[in-house]
C-alpha cells in the first residue's frame, strides 16, 4: 500500500511599489497616488513523491515559486501606474506624460479587486495539484483585502 504524502501550504511574501488612482472614487483616491504593496500568497499541495527530483518532499521548489510570482504579477505591477482600461484616451496620454510603466487593468484598482485578480493570475500559472488558497495585499501598513479559495466556494 502507498502512503499519501500529506498536504501541506507554503506561504511567501512579496513586496513592490506602484501607483493608482481610482477615477469613481468620491475622496483623495482619485487622484494618483502610490504605495507600498506587500503581497502574501499562501498555495497548497501535496509533498512531491518523485525521488531524484529536486523538487522531492517539497509541495513546490520556493525558488520557482518565487520566480513564477515575480514574473507574472511583481515584475509588470512594480514601479507601474495601474490604471482601469476605461479611461479616456486623454486621460491616458495624461498618465503616459509621468510614466512609461502602465499597467491598464479591466477594473478599477482597488485593493480588492487587484488581491482577487493577483490569487487568480498565479492560481493559473501554478503546476497541476497546487493552488493558491488565500492571498493578502496590503496597500499601506494598516490596511489590507484578503481572498480566499475556501470563501469562494460558499458564496
Amino acid at each position: 500500500m502507498k502512503t499519501l504524502f500529506p498536504v501541506l501550504r507554503l506561504n511567501r511574501e512579496f513586496r513592490f511599489e506602484a501607483a493608482h488612482l481610482l477615477p469613481w472614487h468620491e475622496g483623495n483616491c482619485r487622484h494618483l497616488h502610490g504605495h507600498s504593496y506587500r503581497l502574501s500568497l499562501e498555495i497548497r499541495g501535496r509533498l512531491q513523491d518523485q525521488p531524484g527530483n529536486s523538487a522531492c518532499d517539497m509541495v513546490m521548489d520556493l525558488k520557482q515559486f518565487k520566480q513564477l510570482v515575480e514574473d507574472t504579477l511583481i515584475k509588470p505591477c512594480d514601479h507601474a501606474v495601474l490604471v482601469p482600461d476605461t479611461l479616456t484616451s486623454q486621460q491616458l496620454e495624461a498618465i503616459r506624460t509621468l510614466s512609461e510603466r502602465i499597467l491598464l487593468l479591466p477594473f478599477q484598482p482597488t485593493c480588492e479587486r487587484l488581491v482577487c485578480w493577483m490569487a487568480e493570475q498565479i492560481d493559473a500559472a501554478l503546476p497541476e495539484g497546487i493552488r493558491v488558497v488565500k492571498a493578502r495585499l496590503w496597500e499601506t501598513a494598516q490596511s489590507s483585502a484578503s481572498w480566499d479559495w475556501y470563501d469562494q466556494q460558499t458564496l
